[in-house]
């Protein structure tokens, strides 16, 4: 979790910070976060 915690914190500078805020919570309850935030950081 302190790496989504770091990227969250990046995030709130960024103008797609309330999209990914939402598809964070989306990802989350559908237990496919940790595929996506793979696919984030990978590129």
């Amino acid at each position: 979790m302190l790496v989504v915690f770091i990227i969250y914190n990046k995030l709130q500078s960024s103008r797609k910070f309330i999209a990914v805020k939402i598809f964070y919570m989306i990802s989350y309850e559908t237990k496919e976060f940790s595929i996506y935030l793979t696919h984030y950081i990978d590129n």
